[in-house]
């Protein structure tokens, strides 16, 4: 089961404040989840930089059905 909380913790602890860089490339990703109800829907993506590993941006955003 999805807790409408746990996707706030994550996007809470993963925001920080990077210096602005080149990067030459980003990967995104974009995860749909939906709760055990199939009444809510969250979407769950990430920004990556291919060559250091580094994670750049994590953001969540939901929806009710």
């Amino acid at each position: 089961m999805l807790s409408g909380h746990y996707p706030n913790i994550i996007s809470s602890k993963m925001r920080t404040l990077l210096k602005p860089s080149y990067r030459r490339c980003i990967a995104i990703n974009e995860t749909k989840l939906k709760e055990v109800k199939k009444t809510i829907v969250v979407y769950v993506w990430s920004a990556v930089d291919i060559d250091s590993k580094e994670l750049l941006a994590l953001e969540r955003l939901w929806t009710k059905l």
